[in-house]
C-alpha cells in the first residue's frame, strides 16, 4: 500500500515539473507592458513598436508622476531591457534576464 501510495506521489510531481522560464526577450507587447506596470506601479501604458525588437512610449502612475521608456530585446541573450526616465527626475536602467545556474 505504502507502495502505492508512493508511486502515485512521484507520478504527480513528475507530472507538475518545473515550467521551464519565458525567453524575456520574446515577450510580447502586453507581457513587457504588464511587467513595466507592475515594476512602477503604473496605472496605465503605452508603447509603440520602435524598430525590430525595441519599444517605446510613456507610463503614468496614481500620483501624477509620468515615466518614458526605451525597451529592447534580446531573444538571443534572452534578455529584456529598457531605459527610464521621469518627469520628476528619475532616471535609470534595468535588465530582466534569464541566467543558467549550473
Amino acid at each position: 500500500m505504502l507502495a502505492r501510495v508512493l508511486f502515485c506521489f512521484v507520478v504527480c510531481i513528475s507530472l507538475i515539473g518545473c515550467k521551464p522560464a519565458v525567453n524575456p526577450g520574446t515577450w510580447d507587447q502586453t507581457r513587457v507592458e504588464a511587467k513595466l506596470k507592475e515594476k512602477y506601479n503604473l496605472v496605465e501604458i503605452s508603447l509603440k513598436s520602435a524598430s525590430e525588437g525595441e519599444l517605446a512610449g510613456t507610463g503614468k502612475t496614481a500620483q501624477g508622476e509620468t515615466y518614458t521608456f526605451k525597451v529592447k530585446q534580446n531573444a538571443e541573450l534572452k534578455r529584456l531591457s529598457w531605459e527610464f526616465n521621469s518627469d520628476r527626475g528619475d532616471v535609470g536602467d534595468e535588465v530582466l534576464e534569464i541566467v543558467k545556474i549550473e
